[in-house]
């Protein structure tokens, strides 16, 4: 992102077919600082067995380590902010309830057919507002993808792993996972997806399928500053 350049989102997914509908919101914001960095910010809203819910906040910078043609690589180191309730449910990063470091990444190679690969970690290192730690999450998907007009298509697994922490539960599910980026304006993005669990550690699967979109604007680029 060029400094000074600005992207604000929203986001919603609801997983369905096992008792009470899982759903997740969230807003995130980013603006450029220049030479491949950015500072964002995400905050959300979920609703689970525990009834409705805020979550935790996450804030941070973003570094693009390499930025070519056919091959990004963005590293996102942060912090999450204690908003939220303590809670753990399915394959959504949870909230803690203390100030936790994360780490997400994003990385992509390829031209008409990409590969890409996102991951996200988060390290929870004192209790929360229960008076629990929670045990360590990582998420990392793996895709395959196809350029197509104003579009990027993909499909892939995500493999989602929550450790156990002071109350001795963890959580562990791989899930097929496919989505559509699309371009219908310069500067808006419309971005369906979808997830199917087909293996998880728990008695029974949280739920069947999760459906999602999420809405980007970036705001115009300047032709005649070169800050990215």
């Amino acid at each position: 992102m060029q400094r000074g350049q600005v992207a604000v989102g929203v986001a919603g997914d609801g997983g369905y077919g096992q008792g009470e509908p899982v759903v997740v919101a969230e807003a995130t914001a980013r603006v450029g600082l220049g030479s491949g960095f950015s500072a964002g910010a995400q905050a959300g809203r979920y609703h689970g067995s525990g009834g409705p819910q805020l979550r935790d906040a996450r804030v941070g910078v973003g570094w693009r380590a390499v930025d070519q043609a056919q091959v990004s690589l963005e590293l996102r180191p942060g912090v999450s902010l204690p908003l939220g309730s303590a809670s753990a449910d399915g394959w959504v990063p949870r909230s803690t309830a203390s100030v936790d470091p994360v780490l997400s990444a994003s990385f992509y190679a390829g031209d008409q057919w990409l590969m890409a690969v996102d991951t996200d970690a988060q390290v929870p290192v004192v209790a929360g507002s229960d008076g629990l730690r929670q045990g360590p999450y990582t998420s990392v998907v793996l895709r395959g993808a196809r350029r197509l007009p104003n579009a990027v298509a993909s499909a892939g697994v995500n493999d989602t792993r929550r450790g156990p922490g002071d109350d001795g539960v963890g959580y562990h599910e791989v899930a097929a996972v496919a989505g559509l980026s699309w371009t219908p304006l310069e500067g808006l993005g419309v971005a369906p997806r979808v997830r199917a669990p087909f293996w998880s550690d728990q008695a029974k699967l949280a739920y069947r399928l999760a459906v999602g979109l999420e809405l980007t604007w970036v705001s115009p680029r300047k032709e005649d500053d070169h800050s990215e």
